[in-house]
């Protein structure tokens, strides 16, 4: 469960028997590398990088996640890349900052394929449809996703 965070899900679509692995992304988790650590345990359980595809979910876009110098710092740090989209100086130590461009810059990091990551580009702040810290306060509810795998008489399909 979770609101304005990201949920990234690993599906392995190339085996008889596929792995799948879901990750709460929040800003902590981000700047701390949780889809390395997530990939690391994948891969030592013999699930090779190129049959993974990445899902990420929706989550609060830039335009409307503001945060201070120390996080800014921390998330923009996981990466090697440096990228101007990974936030916007809004000055007197305030930013904008996309969690996603960062994700992003973190899965080129780890040699993910940008044909294995796929965003919902959905901001839950703005879109009613999601629940938001950020717009709902003490009204919040959580948003839940499913990831599953499906066995059909073609293999497996993923959801």
């Amino acid at each position: 469960m979770y609101f304005d965070c990201r949920l990234c899900s690993y599906l392995d679509n190339q085996r008889f028997d596929p792995w799948i692995a879901a990750i709460h992304a929040g800003w902590r988790g981000i700047s701390t590398n949780i889809l390395k650590a997530t990939l690391t345990a994948l891969r030592e359980r013999g699930v090779p990088l190129q049959s993974l595809e990445l899902f990420i979910g929706p989550h609060v876009q830039q335009q409307s996640y503001e945060v201070d110098e120390n996080v800014k710092n921390l998330v923009v740090g996981s990466t090697s890349r440096k990228n101007p989209k990974h936030f916007q100086d809004l000055g007197s130590g305030k930013y904008l900052l996309s969690l996603g461009e960062v994700l992003r810059s973190q899965c080129l990091d780890l040699s993910l394929l940008e044909s294995q990551v796929n965003f919902v580009n959905e901001n839950t702040r703005d879109n009613l449809m999601y629940y938001s810290v950020r717009r709902d306060k003490e009204t919040l509810g959580r948003q839940i996703s499913f990831v599953c795998s499906v066995k059909s008489e073609f293999g497996f399909n993923h959801t």
